[in-house]
């Protein structure tokens, strides 16, 4: 029973700390804003967060970043906070003309966005 009660502060602890990872930007380069421009391939619209999937060319500070339609995954808010924002399940469609801009992904060559504007 002891062992319980000294576990149980140290698994608050680490819950805390994996949800603060969780919600961490710092797999994102805040110091860049990529827009991108293209065609809307999918949407999932779910909690914690939703996703578009964006085929577009890619631009920062107005410069063209590649010569061909790159692939994109945009990560979005969570259902209630777009629902709050007036977005559904059926916003966004396949084919839907769309630009978006947010932050890129750290990692080399990962097509990624935290979205900051649609």
């Amino acid at each position: 029973m002891r062992k319980a009660i000294y576990l149980l502060p140290l698994a608050f602890m680490l819950a805390g700390s994996a949800a603060s990872a969780h919600h961490s930007r710092s797999a994102f380069d805040q110091s860049v804003s990529v827009e991108v421009r293209g065609e809307v391939v999918s949407f999932t619209y779910r909690s914690p967060h939703s996703y578009l999937v964006v085929d577009g060319i890619a631009y920062i500070g107005g410069v063209r970043q590649a010569q061909t339609v790159e692939r994109w995954r945009v990560e979005s808010e969570s259902v209630p906070a777009l629902t709050s924002m007036g977005v559904n399940a059926d916003t966004y469609k396949p084919g839907d003309s769309i630009t978006v801009s947010g932050n890129p992904s750290r990692q080399e060559g990962f097509k990624f966005i935290l979205l900051s504007a649609v």
